[in-house]
């Protein structure tokens, strides 16, 4: 009988100690320490940047009043200029629905004097219609405000080419009493009022006006031009503050 061939048991190879894989531990926590300096950085910066807006004081100039459209008497302790464009939509709100309440509560009592100066941005028939206004005004001071309301009435699209000669004219034609129509198209088509025009661009970027409407009550950028509330309470504390 055959013997069973005795099977010789495998060698179990002897283990050898690989390398330890290198822990990222270190990594993560570099990284870490890295982001959460930039992320203190930026809540610093934001939180600085605050506060400087918060405690900056607000933009002044010292307007010359001399020449500018207004409402109101020369004695009146308060002056109010608006830098508005008659294409501005923001513009006719300001004059549709926060200017008639000046108007009443301060105007007419002599306690505001309001100037509108022209700040033509937004495209070139901004130009037009305030070459149209000024226009106006050097033939009628009293009719300017007649041409001021009409073209807030039937302003156009703010990015409709709508204030063109043609419409201002008819406009003024239809609105504005007391206007040689002769001259108004002769100058208007000489470019006369393009200089004055220019003036009132020069003065606005020298009071460091970028859009509009902006209002300046003595000297003083009031950034609220929407909220007649807080325009109320400005006037009652510079009223006060004068005695008045």
């Amino acid at each position: 009988m055959s013997k069973k061939k005795k099977k010789n048991p495998k060698k179990t190879p002897a283990h050898r100690p690989g390398k330890k894989p290198q822990s990222n531990l270190p990594a993560i926590i570099f990284f870490s320490i890295c982001g959460l300096v930039i992320a203190t950085f930026f809540v610093f910066f934001a939180l600085n940047s605050n506060n400087k807006a918060a405690n900056e004081e607000p933009k002044t100039y010292d307007f010359s009043y001399e020449g500018q459209p207004f409402v109101g008497s020369g004695n009146a302790p308060i002056k109010m200029v608006e830098f508005g464009d008659y294409k501005c939509p923001a513009c006719k709100v300001f004059q549709e629905k926060v200017y008639p309440k000046i108007k009443k509560d301060f105007i007419d009592n002599g306690q505001v004097q309001f100037f509108f100066i022209n700040f033509p941005f937004i495209a070139d028939d901004s130009i037009t219609a305030a070459k149209a206004g000024e226009e106006v005004f050097s033939q009628n001071k009293e009719a300017f405000w007649d041409y001021h309301d009409a073209v807030y009435k039937n302003q156009g699209g703010e990015k409709a080419e709508w204030a063109t000669v043609d419409f201002l004219t008819n406009l003024v034609e239809k609105n504005v009493p007391d206007i040689d129509m002769s001259l108004f198209k002769q100058n208007m088509a000489d470019n006369v009022q393009v200089s004055k025009v220019n003036e009132d661009i020069v003065i606005a970027q020298e009071a460091g006006v970028s859009s509009t409407p902006t209002i300046f009550i003595n000297g003083k950028e009031f950034v609220k031009w929407n909220d007649y509330s807080a325009i109320k309470e400005e006037f009652n504390r510079l009223l006060e503050s004068e005695g008045k």
